[in-house]
């Protein structure tokens, strides 16, 4: 049995169509990573990837492109009996990227867009492109009108089917811990007690921002929760701009290095880098149990480490508003 045919044989029997839908792009979604071969890949390893057939029969996980995702979610949707096409909008780009449209109750259709939601899935965050409102397709007519669902259907949804917690989602969770534990008020009595020497001094906007960033990286570091590195990559843009302001935010980047392993392989690292009146903080996520490593000479350890910059895309996630990417690889 294939994982598409498990998922839909524990799918819940007294689901609406809606809800259906909204399983099947719940629990595929979990089986998903980012392809690193194609997102990081030349020209020619890409066109490779992106024409190979896929393979609908995959039994646990599966590296993804927009295309293949696509295509796995139109087979499952086609095996419940809902009706689903792939739509592509015509860029410049060699490998156009690829997005479903669903038909749901009252022959009502939606846009999804699983492959902005892979991380979110997976740490039980609410998701952004499912049945949300886009004007992506209003130059192409052969799209036509598209539904939306509104923030409290889906909700309905994803307590029926137990995705939150107790009607909680993660993001819920982390927010709560912005606004609560991550407020200056409370970090600067943890300030003062490593550094007695400002006592009396105003503490330098810096070493909040040094905290929060810190206070993140030990305690939800969620690496290991997460299928592979593209989606632990966007998380970690999604908490930089969750736990800091638009001041901190300016100060900080986040950059993928990569050292070659011994078969070709690359592995990927994220790298953040923190500006501060003294200089710059590095902290490298390495690929093991260690949560960051903390350095302030990056030249020096990425040299000891063979270690080299990798051309990446950065995430502009203002929390609250759209997402875009600075570079067309969301495929």
């Amino acid at each position: 049995m294939n994982a598409v045919d498990k998922i839909i044989e524990n799918m819940p029997k007294d689901l609406d169509k809606n809800t259906q839908i909204r399983y099947i792009y719940l629990e595929l979604a979990k089986l998903f990573k980012k392809d690193i071969a194609f997102f990081y890949g030349t020209d020619a390893e890409k066109r490779k990837i992106y024409d190979k057939e896929t393979n609908i029969n995959f039994k646990e996980k599966s590296s993804i492109i927009c295309k293949s995702s696509a295509q796995i979610y139109d087979y499952a949707f086609s095996k419940i009996g809902v009706k689903s096409s792939l739509i592509e909008k015509p860029t410049k780009s060699p490998f156009q990227h690829v997005d479903l449209i669903v038909t749901g109750k009252d022959d009502k259709r939606y846009y999804l867009s699983p492959m902005e939601d892979l991380f979110r899935i997976q740490l039980g965050m609410r998701t952004k492109r499912f049945g949300s409102r886009t004007d992506k397709f209003k130059e192409l007519d052969e799209v036509g009108e598209l539904s939306t669902f509104s923030d409290k259907e889906i909700e309905e949804m994803d307590n029926k089917l137990g995705y939150t917690y107790k009607g909680i989602y993660t993001d819920t969770v982390f927010e709560m811990i912005r606004n609560e534990a991550l407020c200056s008020k409370v970090l600067r009595p943890f300030i003062l007690e490593k550094y007695p020497q400002i006592q009396d001094k105003a503490i330098p906007r810096d070493l909040y921002t040094e905290f929060k960033l810190e206070f993140f990286l030990n305690f939800f570091n969620y690496k290991n929760k997460l299928n592979g590195y593209i989606e632990y990559k966007d998380f970690v843009d999604y908490m930089i701009n969750t736990i800091t302001n638009k001041v901190e935010r300016k100060k900080i980047k986040r950059t993928t290095i990569y050292k070659t392993e011994k078969d070709g392989s690359k592995d990927l690292q994220v790298l953040i880098n923190l500006s501060t009146d003294k200089g710059h903080i590095h902290y490298i996520l390495p690929n093991d149990k260690r949560s960051y490593i903390k350095t302030n000479d990056i030249a020096d350890y990425m040299l000891k480490h063979d270690l080299q910059f990798i051309k990446d895309s950065k995430r502009d996630l203002e929390v609250g508003t759209e997402e875009t990417e600075n570079d067309e690889i969301d495929l």
